[in-house]
């Protein structure tokens, strides 16, 4: 009985698995080598002489054949010279062929081009007892992203938003421009936050070679919310604060090429970001991706872990500085901290056995003003903490959380060594955290907000505390949720 034919209990016996556990390491090696991989064998391609003469074999050209010889046959015999009905058939027959071949040859390009199109693979097992070793594989990822907007949309967009505000504005007598009264901020379900920045994250995972990269999908409302809350806050902040925007890629979007991004679908991070740059009123971007992929011969990001290295976040805060205007610190200025292994939440997720025997190294970098810095948790209760804490007696799964004390609602660094009155408030995610370091010896006072935890409203904040510049940081993933970008708009 053919597997399609049994139950899923039948089929189950059939094949010897148990579809609670999967298979373990040696037979699915055993299973590979004896079954080879799940994929169609390529048949072999012809030349296009060998595809042309194919063309008659069909039985009615043979028919026009034989028409044409039987034709000629004939006038010949009779001596007449009427070869004109023998032509015709050949060259109808001819023609007919050339057609043929253009027409298949053109159907090969397009099966090839669908199969780079997109990586499709079966759902697995991965949280069984024995781990994954697949050296290449995709984890998800059966969806697709909003197609990004072009510039010449945008302008249509933005012209068709302000004709609707002027007739707004004329109907109702309101005045759109007008400072609108500002409810309270309410802290977000931090559970529920995480759930869906970790599904954001986790939502297609490419396996290769022991490391697992991150496909991303292009959200377009979620992009004009986000950019038009960032724009709402420098216009409230102008002539007090400048507003910088850092959108960090994902790790695929850096480390891969581009042939196997394309391969693996999802969108393109470069295009994403250009367009976020592109819909910024009176915010400072921030270079990241073009930066990242010149130096993607590095370790930028980690293998195991979503995050990127405090190496990939340097080059970054060099850009940051170039935008500001400021001299940035060498790397040789930095005492550094190394802690290892450490195995994030991509080996959390997958027990990939090849990321378990080759695990990652936190190397941190200590600011040379202060390692000193002060967070409340979600209660209200103060700690006293390290800006770079010694975590390598914790776990193998805390290396990240060496970074400022992890993810805080509020973080305040002072730098005795700046009495200038400078400042800045970071409003961030977790990529944040191996960023934040090296702003320390550009400012007397750095304040460091996660949106996830918070409830202050961030502008007023800023206000407030007579704060220079606001950074507003994250993964251009996670903030790909409308959830997450309406999270962030509300803040601000």
């Amino acid at each position: 009985m053919e597997l399609y034919s049994q139950s899923r209990e039948e089929a189950v016996q059939t094949l010897g698995t148990d579809p609670a556990r999967g298979l373990n390491q040696r037979e699915c090696q055993r299973r590979l080598e004896q079954y080879g991989k799940n994929e169609l064998r390529p048949a072999k391609r012809r030349g296009l002489p060998a595809r042309f003469f194919s063309q008659f074999q069909d039985l009615m050209v043979l028919i026009l054949l034989a028409a044409a010889a039987v034709s000629f046959a004939v006038s010949w015999v009779r001596g007449d010279g009427e070869y004109v009905d023998s032509l015709i058939i050949l060259a109808i027959v001819v023609c007919n062929a050339v057609i043929g071949t253009v027409q298949e040859v053109r159907a090969d390009r397009a099966i090839q081009a669908l199969k780079k199109l997109r990586l499709i693979a079966a759902d697995q097992t991965l949280k069984s007892a024995y781990g994954v070793t697949t050296s290449t594989m995709m984890v998800g990822g059966h969806q697709q992203g909003d197609e990004i907007p072009t510039e010449t949309a945008k302008a249509d967009t933005a012209d068709e938003t302000e004709r609707e505000e002027i007739l707004r504005e004329e109907n109702t007598g309101e005045d759109t421009g007008a400072e609108e009264e500002k409810e309270p901020v309410s802290a977000p379900d931090s559970k529920e936050m995480e759930a869906e920045i970790q599904n954001q994250i986790q939502q297609g995972l490419y396996v290769k070679n022991g490391a697992a990269y991150s496909v991303y999908y292009y959200s377009q409302s979620a992009a004009e919310t986000y950019a038009q809350a960032l724009n709402q806050a420098a216009r409230e902040l102008d002539g007090q604060a400048d507003v910088y925007s850092i959108l960090v890629p994902n790790n695929s979007g850096a480390m891969l090429s581009e042939e196997e991004l394309e391969s693996l679908g999802g969108s393109d991070q470069t295009q994403a970001i250009s367009y976020y740059h592109s819909l910024y009123e009176g915010v400072k971007p921030v270079k990241t991706i073009e930066t990242l992929r010149e130096h993607n011969d590095e370790y930028l990001y980690f293998r195991t872990d979503h995050h990127w290295t405090q190496l990939g976040a340097y080059y970054v805060y060099q850009n940051f500085c170039e935008e500001k205007g400021i001299q940035s610190h060498e790397l040789s200025d930095f005492d550094t901290m190394t802690f290892s292994p450490f195995l994030g939440t991509f080996y959390t997720e997958l027990k990939n056995q090849d990321m378990e025997e080759n695990p990652d190294t936190v190397e941190a970098y200590v600011p040379m003003g202060t390692n000193d810095m002060t967070y409340w948790d979600t209660d209200g209760t103060e700690y006293q903490w390290n800006i770079i804490e010694d975590v390598s007696t914790w776990d193998q799964s805390s290396g990240y959380y060496c970074y400022i004390g992890g993810d805080k609602p509020l973080s305040i660094i002072e730098n005795p060594e700046i009495r200038d009155g400078s400042s800045c408030l970071v409003l961030k995610e977790s990529y944040g955290n191996c960023f934040v370091p090296f702003l320390v010896d550009h400012y007397e006072t750095v304040y460091v907000v996660d949106f996830r935890y918070a409830n202050v409203n961030v502008v007023d904040y800023v206000k407030e505390k007579n704060i220079q510049d606001l950074i507003i940081m994250n993964n251009i993933t996670i903030i790909g949720s409308d959830k997450v970008a309406s999270t962030i708009a509300g803040l601000l």
